[in-house]
């Protein structure tokens, strides 16, 4: 059934999908139009062309300079998109990745196994980072593609990118997780913001986000079809030739067990009131020093034995593993020191440093980053030319009141126990209109926030639903697919009968656990 579910709306899709940019000029029109006829905040006896003018102007004031509150805050996050993405590539493609990558796509013997395995990195990966689910998906997809070409494995690569792309639908539970990290900042003086603890950091949303993680694979098996005539074969060209030389030395992996042993004993400590939580959190941190300790040491070591006649001297500063190492270890080493003092806080800002310096560290040298920044940057092309349109959309709920008569609509007909699926539902039918968490939060959470208050403790349920929901219809809206259609050779009309399947089955999955939890 899954399994015909899946072919359906695929040849539904390729018949009917649209280009993102024109699914967006579309949505534009749609979401004026219901704004004119539905929306609550126009003056009182305005007629149509009063209607059309505010409307209009909303959507025109939004798109470069909305008006104050919000005021430069949507290109400021367009920025950081943007940044993120960036950093995520640049960290995804650098070699020790990169060799991580095709290291992992060798493994799976069947079809079926390489679905799981790309679906479960994809997943995986995003709930560390957006970016990096993202990028890592696609190229997850690509190079397991590529070996079932070369292994003669029968396969079909579009469902391969449609797994690759499923990250984005458990990405909001993840540590970029938008509508947790603003939930944190009070919304209007006198009220309080939602601790991560209750959010991101709590049961709930580990017990949604693993049972997601291993629920979603299963869901791509599912699609594999039965009959191999079916299958698409992988046609993206040859591998790339990774020229980096791997160092291997026993003098980095003692340093960077040293390192790593050192900054859990302190974290433990600094963070003692934490109970339980801390040596998880200890732990990733202590991975994230070991390997950043071991990749520092083994570039020190690169610059020192390795030749470098027949260079000039610019092209010996761009290659220069020293330049990146003093950079990095300033750069990086004062993160670690944040963190271990208990003054870092999970910000977007915060960790596209992370990431930027991160990757610069794994690509190695300074002009083998400014390359992998290059090929990510194409990636921001949809985000460029399509988040304009989004913010005018934006515009038009928030000035209209479009977005409130959506959300007010759903409270009005929720219980205590029904109020987090209305919240899921209506921050899945938004995100089709404003596909972005920060965005969703702008139309949507105040409101969500004061509905939920009428409910004891039900404000935490409420942000996971509308974190899950905006992730939810990701699945049917191709927007972030665009970097990994580009890295894939897919279309979107190629992937999205399969994100789909896997959307309507997550969809009830993540209802039952609002539900049951």
């Amino acid at each position: 059934m899954i399994r015909g579910l899946g072919s359906t709306l695929d040849r539904v899709a390729r018949r009917w999908m649209p280009d993102p940019f024109l699914l967006a000029v579309l949505l534009t029109l749609v979401v004026a139009a219901a704004a004119v006829l539905f929306g609550n905040a126009f003056s009182d006896g305005a007629d149509l062309s009063d209607k059309l003018v505010t409307t209009v102007g909303a959507w025109k004031a939004f798109i470069f300079l909305p008006p104050k509150p919000i005021d430069k805050a949507l290109l400021y996050f367009a920025f950081q998109m943007c940044l993120m993405l960036v950093t995520g590539h640049a960290l995804a493609s650098s070699p020790p990745v990169a060799r991580v990558v095709q290291a992992i796509a060798r493994l799976p013997r069947t079809f079926g196994q390489q679905v799981v395995v790309v679906a479960f990195t994809a997943c995986g990966m995003a709930l560390i980072h957006w970016g990096l689910g993202l990028i890592v998906g696609a190229m997850i997809a690509r190079e397991v593609g590529r070996q079932a070409l070369a292994r003669g494995i029968p396969h079909h690569y579009p469902l391969l990118g449609a797994c690759g792309y499923t990250g984005l639908m458990i990405w909001g539970g993840g540590l970029s997780g938008s509508i947790p990290l603003k939930a944190v900042k009070p919304f209007a003086e006198g009220t309080a913001g939602v601790p991560l603890s209750d959010t991101l950091f709590s049961s709930m949303n580990f017990t949604i986000c693993g049972t997601l993680l291993l629920a979603i694979p299963l869901f791509c098996l599912f699609l594999v079809p039965r009959n191999e005539a079916e299958f698409v074969p992988f046609d993206g060209g040859a591998a790339t030739d990774d020229t980096e030389p791997e160092v291997r030395s026993n003098v980095a992996l003692a340093l960077a067990l040293a390192a790593a042993v050192w900054s859990a004993v302190v974290f433990v400590d600094m963070a003692a009131d934490w109970g339980a939580r801390r040596f998880i959190y200890a732990g990733v941190n202590a991975a994230i020093v070991a390997l950043g300790v071991h990749r520092l040491i083994s570039l020190v070591i690169r610059f020192f034995t390795q030749t470098r006649s027949g260079r000039t001297p610019a092209e010996a500063m761009e290659g220069s593993e020293l330049v990146v190492v003093l950079l990095c270890a300033m750069a990086l080493g004062w993160l670690e020191y944040e963190i271990l003092k208990g003054q870092f806080k999970l910000s977007f800002n915060n960790l596209n440093y992370a990431f930027l310096f991160l990757g610069l560290l794994f690509q190695g040298t300074p002009i083998r980053y400014v390359r992998a920044v290059g090929d990510g940057a194409r990636g921001c092309a949809g985000i460029i030319l399509q988040f304009p349109l989004y913010f005018g959309i934006l515009g038009i709920m928030v000035v209209t009141g479009l977005g409130a008569v959506i959300s007010a609509g759903v409270a009005e007909l929720a219980t205590e126990t029904t109020y987090p699926i209305f919240t899921y539902f209506s921050a899945g039918l938004v995100n089709l209109f404003v596909p972005s968490g920060g965005g969703q939060w702008v139309v949507q959470g105040r409101i969500v926030i004061e509905g939920a208050a009428a409910f004891p403790d039900l404000i935490p349920k409420s942000v996971l639903a509308l974190t899950y929901g905006d992730a939810w219809t990701n699945m049917l809206q191709p927007f972030w697919a665009v970097p990994l259609l580009a890295i894939t050779g897919l279309r979107a009309r190629d992937i999205i009968g399969y994100t789909a399947t896997v959307m309507i089955l997550g969809g009830a999955l993540t209802i039952a656990l609002l539900i049951a939890l």
